[in-house]
């Protein structure tokens, strides 16, 4: 695998918006944004990430 196609299966998870969303947007790197952490609800103006969940462990959750 090229360090390239690895770079875009890659993706950032934060739970704040302005290091770790803006860290991904400024990248290009697929963001994950947890809203369990510091940052509460993205407001206007805020870094926008590509993804919302709730808790880490709901990016890894399997369908039965």
């Amino acid at each position: 695998m090229s360090v390239r196609s690895a770079c875009r299966r890659a993706f950032i998870v934060g739970d704040n918006l302005q290091t770790d969303i803006l860290a991904g947007n400024q990248t290009g790197i697929y963001s994950v944004f947890v809203r369990s952490g510091i940052s509460g609800e993205p407001k206007p103006g805020d870094p926008r990430p590509d993804l919302i969940v709730d808790s880490v462990a709901n990016l890894f959750r399997q369908k039965g």
